[in-house]
């Protein structure tokens, strides 16, 4: 979970065509911040000692 989330993240942050950084900064002041937040307590619930 942690590498694919981190790969989604990359690969939408290093985006290059002006348009989908357009769209990626509209979409990204338009998303809640429940969601990252949701994102951040799963994140911290892992068990790294597996």
């Amino acid at each position: 979970m942690v590498t694919n989330d981190s790969w989604a993240i990359g690969k939408i942050s290093q985006l290059n065509n002006n348009l989908g950084i357009y769209f990626r900064n509209k979409l990204m002041k338009m998303t809640p911040n429940r969601i990252g937040e949701k994102r951040m307590i799963r994140l911290c619930a892992l068990d790294y000692n597996l």
